[in-house]
């Protein structure tokens, strides 16, 4: 005797649904693949890029810039005459400017991702938004920065009681310490921040477990795409770094200067340190958003990356130049 079906129309809807957006088997991820996507989307896109990024990244610049300066001003008077008052105004500076220039970044990120999805949008040179997928990301962001805050704070004390308990010599305890928590931040970016831009974007439900979920069988995989796309950002980070310490104002030894003269000597950089920093997070931004639409594509969606094979034919039409 035949079982009869006993749900709704709606409900066999939403089931019908969640079997279409959760695919069983999800596609073999291509390094090459998602590298060669990132990098040509930088090459054949570059003139809507700069048009979507200018703004925001210019806007991060500024307030990193007035932050930091309130900071280093209050960390010297601090340093010359100890007040909590000052302590406390210097850290209020400095995280109010990190926050702000995180929704200036989130920005960003969301205007490259739509870009990279070819979902409709305007690129115009004045691009600046507050929307929906703006607010989503920029809020799963400082989650993620809430986790990973605790994630190194946890880290950290359990190297430094190592090192402790085994005696280690202070050099090599420190050198431990910071290896181990740059290794569970880059585990924990790899695992859930890069892919966040593609499924806040799109709108896809809890941003966390599906990034978790898309990230958790391609985790080496994502690593290598992840390596491949920072090399010219922190490229470019470094050669400026390089020429500030060519330069006759720059000491030979940072690290070993007392740290009001250390304050003093940010300061008297900053700017160009700034300029160095946006540079860099410009080429970041572009590299890692637009790798991440094409892992998160080839995962949620297996075997189709629509992006990746227009890019070449609208080359005359979105360079822009």
């Amino acid at each position: 005797m035949l079982e009869q079906n006993t749900q709704t129309p709606s409900q066999q809807r939403r089931f019908e649904k969640a079997d279409i957006a959760e695919p069983t088997a999800l596609a073999p991820l291509s390094v090459m693949e998602a590298i060669r996507f990132a990098y040509a989307f930088l090459g054949y896109r570059l003139g809507p890029t700069l048009r979507l990024l200018w703004l925001p990244l210019l806007l991060a610049g500024v307030t990193l810039y007035v932050s930091l300066s309130g900071y280093l001003a209050d960390l010297l008077l601090f340093l010359g005459a100890p007040n909590p008052k000052l302590a406390s105004r210097a850290l209020g500076t400095l995280a109010a400017g990190i926050v702000l220039a995180l929704f200036f970044y989130t920005n960003a990120v969301v205007s490259v991702t739509n870009l990279a999805l070819e979902r409709p949008r305007d690129t115009r040179w004045l691009s600046l938004r507050a929307g929906r997928q703006e607010w989503l990301l920029f809020s799963a962001y400082l989650r993620f920065l809430l986790l990973l805050v605790a994630l190194v704070a946890c880290l950290w004390d359990v190297s430094v009681f190592m090192g402790a308990t085994l005696a280690m010599p202070r050099d090599v305890s420190w050198l431990a310490t910071a290896v181990v928590v740059m290794t569970g931040t880059f585990w924990l970016f790899v695992r859930i921040g890069f892919l966040l831009p593609p499924i806040a974007v799109r709108g896809e439900g809890p941003v966390f477990r599906l990034a978790w979920k898309q990230s958790g069988k391609d985790f080496w995989r994502i690593t290598a795409v992840v390596v491949l796309l920072l090399i010219p950002g922190l490229l470019v980070q470094w050669v400026g770094e390089l020429l500030l310490r060519t330069s006759s104002s720059v000491p030979a030894d940072v690290q070993a200067m007392p740290i009001a003269d250390y304050a003093q000597f940010m300061e008297r950089t900053l700017g160009t340190g700034i300029v160095t920093t946006s540079l860099s997070f410009l080429l970041t931004i572009v590299l890692l958003s637009a790798g991440a639409v094409a892992v998160s594509e080839k995962r949620s969606r297996p075997g189709q990356l629509p992006p990746l094979n227009h890019l070449p034919q609208t080359h005359a039409e979105t360079s822009g130049i």
